[in-house]
């Protein structure tokens, strides 16, 4: 953005841009973390990282499904 766009930004639009921001950047240190501890040696096996999905991103719609998805791991 622009110095003219933040600065004309209303008090909602900058609280709903920087919720946006924050949200963007922890979705990318969470895949970012999951990237550095998958494969990693514990205790003589290995660990994986998974980082799930964001929720607008997921296939299923129904809150049930939904719950049983993410709480399921994947096989690897």
């Amino acid at each position: 953005m622009t110095k003219e766009e933040v600065f004309g930004l209303t008090i909602q639009d900058y609280d709903a841009h920087e919720t946006q921001r924050m949200e963007r950047n922890a979705w990318r240190i969470t895949r970012q973390l999951a990237g550095r501890i998958d494969k990693a040696p514990v205790l003589s096996d290995f660990i994986s990282g998974i980082a799930s999905e964001n929720t607008d991103d997921m296939f299923f719609f129904i809150e049930n499904y939904l719950s049983q998805y993410i709480s399921k791991s994947k096989n690897l």
